[in-house]
């Protein structure tokens, strides 16, 4: 029996390895740990509550790519609740490729085409299938991306 494992965060709501899966019928054991990190975390994410809540007018410290916020989430938050289904939680890869500092040797503007736009011939839609984002959330995750250890 199939089952599709739907989460919210904030605002957002995602489907955790895309579509569904199959709990008796997983690949190997890497698969799933996998699908266990991905039920923990986003478990636990949906059921925190942020000691100060985000002020979505907050100017975030441009010396600090961890500040940024996303779709009114901190840019880690907004990863995790969009991209680590396809990315991995600690940005290692999966159906996605790894989005980890020493993995993205493209310009800044190569990313930010590619989460606008998504990848043709890849499962990458443009903005992941999710919101669609600002120009200044679009560039905050790159930086993020680029800037910040998983």
């Amino acid at each position: 029996m199939k089952r599709t494992m739907v989460l919210g965060l904030g605002a957002l709501a995602i489907v955790i390895l895309g579509a569904c899966y199959d709990p008796d019928g997983l690949q190997d054991d890497r698969e799933a740990a996998q699908l266990e990190v991905f039920e923990d975390r986003f478990e636990a994410a949906a059921d925190a509550t942020p000691d100060e809540p985000v002020d979505p007018d907050a100017t975030p410290d441009p010396n600090d790519p961890s500040s940024a916020i996303v779709q009114e989430l901190p840019v880690a938050d907004y990863y995790l609740a969009a991209c680590s289904a396809c990315h991995g939680v600690n940005r290692e890869g999966g159906v996605g490729l790894p989005l980890a500092p020493d993995n993205l040797t493209e310009p800044d503007d190569f990313y930010a085409d590619t989460i606008i736009n998504g990848r043709t011939g890849t499962v990458m839609a443009a903005y992941g299938g999710g919101a669609v984002l600002t120009d200044d959330e679009v560039a905050a995750l790159v930086t993020w991306m680029k800037n910040t250890e998983p």
